[in-house]
């Protein structure tokens, strides 16, 4: 997602134009967390996806590489105590867990203790389609709350349309009709996806043969350079 700077300051511009791009992912692996901490800035914090000027990456359903704080049930003797003991442990009484929603970056496997002996547990979301909350922390959500409303240009790659909880957020979109491009390996799916988004009228741009070609045949380039043939998606019956 990016919107384009209006003004006439060149300040933060990133991208033929754009002031802002927010990278959102599903995912739980930290590919594209590698790439961040390469083109952007190291990855050291949780603050760190959402503190650039310029680009924000929001991790919607949790990542490996996170934990949040375990305030129930009390994990005792916790300080002699190895994190695969106290691993164990929590996954024996996963039933019983209450999370706080207090997030680690952890660099260290099993996820059972922080450094400073808090009891943490893996922060990583089940995606399914009627699932109501997000597994991120609130000031990341609070960043993609304020950035949909600006969106000129929405790029989906890879996501189905399933999640009802995201859908929801896209409603938020401002302009009247954001410009999209949904890439996948065959037009049939990418029109699937579609008519999963058609409630937002965007006009979209279907991007056949994967994500490799839509990088390497130059799609990309003219998607985010604004010469590329649409297609309306509407509601059936308008």
């Amino acid at each position: 997602m990016s919107w384009r700077d209006k003004s006439e300051s060149d300040d933060y511009v990133s991208i033929d134009g754009y002031r802002s791009v927010c990278l959102v992912t599903f995912n739980y692996d930290t590919m594209l967390d590698d790439a961040f901490a390469t083109s952007v800035r190291p990855i050291t914090t949780l603050q760190d996806y959402i503190s650039s000027p310029t680009y924000k990456l929001i991790k919607v359903h949790g990542s490996v590489n996170w934990a949040r704080e375990v305030e129930a049930p009390l994990v005792a003797d916790i300080r002699a105590r190895g994190p695969w003991q106290i691993a164990y442990e929590l996954i024996d009484r996963a039933s019983e867990l209450k999370l706080r929603p207090v997030y680690h970056l952890v660099s260290e496997w099993p996820i059972g203790k922080s450094s400073d002996n808090r009891a943490i547990f893996p922060a990583i979301a089940i995606p399914v389609q009627r699932k109501q909350d997000f597994e991120c922390p609130r000031e990341h959500m609070d960043v993609l709350r304020a950035f949909i409303p600006e969106v000129t240009k929405l790029l989906i790659i890879g996501w189905r349309g399933n999640e009802q909880h995201f859908v929801e957020l896209l409603k938020n979109l401002r302009e009247p009709m954001v410009r999209g491009m949904i890439v996948a390996e065959k037009q049939s799916a990418a029109a699937e996806i579609a008519v999963h988004l058609q409630h937002l009228r965007s006009v979209w741009n279907i991007g056949v043969g994967g994500f490799s070609h839509f990088i390497t045949s130059g799609e990309a380039d003219r998607f985010l350079g604004g010469n590329m043939p649409q297609v309306t998606v509407r509601r059936a019956g308008t």
